[in-house]
């Protein structure tokens, strides 16, 4: 477990995994068959299919991923890995059946559907802006209950104004790059049928002082920090294992990320010294993060000769399902995970590289013979293993 029970909040596939269990135990059915007996077929959804490959799905789509700007094919996945927390295919006119239906009482208890709907709320006190499965939160105003999902190739959101009878959803066969969050243009089209259309903050010129104020290291927990840096006027934040993402100023202590509602608000203490930092979502959990006293690690190039990044190419597997392929290109070290994007990695030393892209290292290790034999990849304070199954 990652925590106590009621400590904190974390959206994760393994709790919709066992949730799809209990369906069967208690209904006696597959899954599979559950949601086509119970769901689909007596809301006439015609057109939402437990996904199999062999399966013929009349205009199915296919699924596409960015690499260096351009699309290719997303990688095969097996729909009996996402089970009960993926795995399904419909249309938006489906869905919206789907949000009809659970409005009206037709599929569940208005009760249950409350029960749902109601924020649960942490051992400390802290709401968690989630529900039974859904994010609770706000589109201009006005109540949402909205989710997203993602999968190789595909990337979904749906938000519904229950009080205005308004619902968007997004499905799109590309995964989302920068500037095509479906939670962002499903956010706009509500804001564009209410009426009240949402317009991207104007962001204001700070001076290179007002700038460092923010910067510096932040401890989300024991594990997790946030890490602001300035390069020339620009101030970037970067979470342990994720991208350098640049923020905008709309005040000294405010600022936003582009194609995104969420805010980073900087708190100063008694004596104007920033001490804490919120990242506030429109819809989701605040999440506080205390200013430390921990250097920023600028991580500088070393030269490695071709002959040693040579060895490093292959195959190496860190689950059956998941792989990571290392190729020298151009005298450069790149490397793709399954159903992700190639990546160039910088060596920092021999056998240590790092990722500029996102906060991530791998190290590869020598075996007794002498031959690289595996790999290390660090992220978000978390430690794997690849064995080389390739050469």
């Amino acid at each position: 477990m990652d925590f106590a029970p009621g400590e904190r909040w974390l959206c994760n596939n393994s709790g919709y995994i066992l949730l799809g269990a209990v369906i069967e135990k208690v209904s006696g059915q597959s899954y599979e068959d559950f949601v086509r007996t119970k769901i689909f077929e007596p809301l006439g959804m015609k057109n939402s299919y437990y996904d199999r490959t062999e399966r013929v799905i009349p205009r199915r789509v296919k699924g596409y991923q960015q690499n260096a700007g351009t699309f290719q094919n997303a990688p095969y996945l097996s729909m009996s890995q996402p089970y009960a927390a993926g795995s399904l295919a419909s249309n938006v006119d489906d869905l919206a059946i789907w949000n009809s239906a659970l409005w009206t009482g037709k599929l569940v208890k208005k009760q249950s559907l409350a029960k749902a709907h109601t924020a649960q709320i942490l051992k400390d006190g802290r709401g968690t802006a989630y529900g039974y499965g859904w994010s609770l939160g706000s589109c201009q105003g006005h109540r949402s209950v909205e989710h997203g999902g993602g999968i190789h190739g595909f990337a979904t959101y749906v938000l519904s104004l229950p009080d205005d009878d308004i619902y968007a959803a997004i499905l799109t066969n590309g995964s989302a790059g920068p500037g095509t969050s479906p939670e962002d243009l499903a956010f706009r089209m509500a804001a564009i049928a209410l009426g009240q259309p949402a317009a991207e903050p104007e962001a204001i010129t700070l001076r290179p002082e007002q700038v460092d104020r923010c910067t510096g290291v932040y401890a989300i927990d024991d594990k997790e920090r946030s890490t602001i840096t300035r390069e020339g006027a620009q101030l970037y934040s970067q979470r342990s294992g994720g991208e350098k993402r640049a923020v905008y100023p709309v005040s000294e202590t405010e600022f936003f990320f582009r194609g995104s509602t969420t805010r980073l608000v900087f708190l100063p203490d008694a004596s104007g010294r920033i001490t804490l930092v919120q990242t506030r979502p429109r819809v989701g959990m605040m999440e506080e993060a205390k200013r430390i006293e921990e250097k920023i690690v600028e991580r500088a190039e070393v030269p490695v000769s071709p002959a040693i990044l040579e060895r490093y190419v292959g195959t190496y597997e860190l689950a059956p399902t998941f792989k990571l392929t290392v190729t020298l290109e151009n005298g450069n070290l790149m490397t793709q995970a399954t159903g992700q994007a190639k990546v160039q990695v910088f060596p920092e030393t021999a056998t240590k590289f790092f990722l500029k892209v996102t906060n991530a290292q791998i190290e590869f290790l020598v075996d007794e013979a002498g031959n690289i034999g595996s790999l290390k990849p660090y992220q978000g304070g978390h430690t794997m293993s690849a064995r080389k199954v390739k050469e």
